[in-house]
């Protein structure tokens, strides 16, 4: 074996690795958030339809056939990708610059000689489809949390108007951020373009200050409610859901994701970047499942009567009135 071929292998064995973490994590995600919109979806029915059901639903119907697409894709890329790197034994390179062979016995071992010729070009497509419908996933999930920080921000209109900008200015990084894709296939798919780190670094703001804007409520309703001796019982499960529920697990797969990509883009030595790089994959791949989950996780805590914004903000909205009703009395 010559140096050119052990490289190679190195290389075809950490492209693998990556890939099955990857479709390893995405699986399983996939399996729970199929059984999590299905109960969600059952939820929804059982109060009066109003507006926010409909974006409830919708949202969890956009997050499913996004998950949909890139699990298949990722699926059927890492189970190609295994076969031409160890099984195949042809010197032919994958695609050049005119087409793509994709020989099906070599593929399925169905008893058949048929070659399918994809041109490059729509191999591309698919590839920047499943970065698209990826960055679908991120906005949605970004709008998700949005919602649950709005919803107790009814009497602060400074901080409902940043939620607004920011979530605005998101949504047309990500429109300009899949023209880009389109445009400049090639570019995207071998590096990582700067409308891409700004859409993450937007979408990390945007949990962040959420994240933060949910806390501060519910800190002030904990510490009220302590105060008035209504609360006797340890809360941590409540801590833990409000944490789940404010995007807190956003921001801090989102960071160590970022801290990963940091270390995996100014590595010079690639050796040194391998087990960051399969950290990197399956902490990414955590992160997308996360996305998903989140608005059927959401839906089910709300009508379970489990969710700690639920509680602050119809606890908030009782003092509120509770203290008007004083005022007029007196």
């Amino acid at each position: 074996m010559t140096p050119n071929d052990e490289h190679e292998l190195l290389i075809n064995a950490q492209n693998t690795a990556e890939n099955v973490i990857g479709l390893i994590v995405t699986s399983a995600g996939f399996g729970i958030l199929l059984l999590g919109t299905v109960i969600a979806i059952k939820f929804l029915p059982l109060r009066p339809w109003k507006d926010a059901r409909t974006v409830q639903m919708i949202c969890c119907i956009l997050i499913l056939v996004c998950f949909i697409w890139v699990f298949i894709y990722n699926g059927a890329f890492t189970l190609y990708m295994v076969r031409q790197g160890f099984i195949t034994s042809t010197k032919k390179p994958f695609f050049d610059d005119y087409s793509m062979l994709l020989v099906l016995n070599d593929m399925i071992g169905w008893p058949t000689k048929i070659t399918v010729r994809i041109p490059v070009a729509a191999f591309d497509s698919i590839e920047i489809s499943n970065l698209q419908f990826t960055m679908y996933q991120i906005v949605i999930g970004d709008f998700c949390v949005v919602w649950r920080a709005w919803v107790l921000l009814q009497d602060n209109k400074i901080w409902r108007w940043v939620l607004i900008i920011l979530m605005v200015t998101n949504i047309l990084v990500s429109i300009a951020d899949c023209i880009w894709d389109v445009i400049e296939a090639q570019l995207v798919l071998k590096a990582f373009p700067t409308l891409d780190w700004l859409s993450n670094g937007i979408s990390i703001v945007i949990n962040f200050v959420a994240t933060g804007l949910i806390a501060w409520k519910a800190r002030a309703h904990y510490e009220m409610m302590k105060e008035s001796s209504i609360q006797r019982k340890s809360h941590v499960m409540k801590i833990l859901l409000l944490f789940i529920e404010s995007g807190g697990v956003f921001c801090a797969v989102q960071v160590l994701s970022l801290i990963l990509s940091l270390i995996i883009s100014y590595d010079a030595v690639d050796t040194l970047s391998l087990p960051y790089s399969e950290a990197y994959y399956a902490i990414s791949s955590l992160s997308f499942v996360l996305y998903a989950w989140y608005p059927p996780g959401i839906i089910m805590l709300i009508h379970a009567k489990k969710s700690p914004v639920s509680l602050v903000k119809t606890s908030c909205h009782s003092s509120t009135l509770n203290m008007y009703t004083s005022a007029t009395a007196n």
